[in-house]
């Protein structure tokens, strides 16, 4: 065969496999769009087989996998996705969060971390490791890093709220009152905020305004505030 000829092929060969790997791409995320994670999986995997270091399959891989709450499978695509692009945040931010559901804090937190370290004004890396120290109890570990949260995004109700909490947890109750105001100065329909804003309050031995915001947070939906003002209220 000629050189010519056998090279030709090698083009041709190469364009096809190219273009059943974008396929697949395009179709998994046609049933990404339409929520059918289970078929668009299918498609990433069969992406996969065309070319096993394609970096977009693996990331949609790992994204469908989440939203199946097959987490330790999407811990293993991103895990693949991070040794063919080692330098992205974004990819240790996200499996940090599947770690996290699997309840493996200290590994996650070692993720946000590193997301950190890559990209250091990563709101979202920061909220995720200050849930997961939360999580293991290391309320002023989560505290300091809803600290870093807000000073680069101060607009946020549920930061302002879950820092509260951390202040709760360290009995800071004056403290923790004030991140409620704000949170519910940013949002005037977060249930969750008043119901906690009713504790600091009852802790600084204002019961009247305490049942109040209980009141409040149960006419938003929370029903966890109907018994504490039956017991701290009447």
């Amino acid at each position: 065969m000629k050189p010519s000829v056998l090279l030709l092929l090698m083009i041709n060969f190469s364009l096809c496999f190219a273009q059943s790997t974008s396929e697949h791409l395009k179709i998994g995320n046609e049933f990404m769009h339409k929520r059918d994670y289970k078929t668009a999986i299918q498609h990433y995997e069969k992406a996969l087989v065309e070319d096993p270091t394609n970096l977009r399959a693996h990331i949609k891989l790992g994204l469908s996998k989440y939203l199946m709450k097959d987490y330790q499978g999407a811990i293993d695509s991103y895990s693949k996705a991070i040794e063919i692009a080692p330098e992205n945040a974004k990819l240790y931010n996200d499996r940090g969060k599947c770690k996290s559901r699997v309840k493996k804090y200290a590994e996650a937190i070692k993720d946000f971390e590193k997301a950190i370290a890559l990209k250091p004004e990563y709101f979202s890396a920061f909220v995720n490791m200050a849930r997961s120290k939360f999580a293991l109890k290391d309320y002023r570990g989560a505290l300091y890093a809803y600290d870093q949260a807000i000073l680069l995004k101060n607009d946020k109700a549920t930061v302002y709220n879950s820092r509260g909490k951390c202040r709760l947890k360290l009995k800071d109750f004056t403290a923790a009152l004030a991140d409620f105001d704000k949170s519910i100065a940013i949002d005037p329909n977060n249930a969750r905020a008043f119901y906690n804003r009713a504790i600091a309050k009852y802790n600084l031995q204002d019961n009247e305004g305490a049942c109040s915001d209980w009141v409040k947070a149960f006419d938003l939906g929370d029903s966890r505030s109907e018994n504490m003002r039956k017991e701290y209220c009447y």
